[in-house]
């Protein structure tokens, strides 16, 4: 298949991705606003709102990076509390995602490392790079760098800093 052909394909499929993320986001209910992004909700509102200053203190504390602050205003649109236990980003909607289990057990520095990992993902995804099965350990890679470099900069951080370590160069 030629690259542009392949590229014509990945944008399609971002299209209609789109479509889906969308009408997923429409069911959703919003409950705040945490650095300029409103913060929506698709499990229960009684479930999700003890949590919401966490995800407040997350992304102010997350913002604090000027990389992170920069591409929470630029490429993000979003940002989701969902059930389960997988926080990601959603490239069409331009939305970060992260899970109602995250939330619940994990502190607000590993909140926040997060917030940064997926603003790696916000940008690379901007600058129209794809998500090829060949490219995703490089993109891993890259983003646990910048989430690892993120609390480097943070007291008693060192112990997610290992657990990160071991991903590095896998795909997830």
């Amino acid at each position: 298949m030629s690259r542009c052909l392949g590229f014509a394909l990945e944008n399609l499929r971002q299209v209609v991705l789109g479509f889906r993320q969308a009408r997923a986001l429409k069911k959703s209910t919003s409950l705040a606003i945490g650095y300029g992004l409103p913060i929506l909700s698709q499990p229960p509102e009684e479930l999700t709102r003890p949590l919401l200053h966490r995800v407040h203190s997350a992304i102010e504390l997350a913002a604090r990076n000027a990389r992170a602050a920069r591409r929470l205003r630029n490429y993000v649109r979003f940002v989701l509390i969902r059930e389960g236990k997988v926080s990601g980003f959603l490239k069409a909607s331009r939305t970060i995602v992260l899970s109602h289990e995250l939330l619940m057990h994990a502190s607000t520095e590993e909140i926040a490392s997060v917030i940064v990992h997926e603003t790696v993902h916000a940008r690379i995804n901007a600058f129209g790079v794809g998500t090829w099965s060949s490219r995703l350990p490089e993109i891993e890679s890259r983003c646990l760098r910048e989430q690892m470099e993120f609390l480097e900069h943070l007291p008693g951080t060192e112990h997610i800093i290992q657990h990160l370590q071991q991903y590095v160069g896998t795909v997830w």
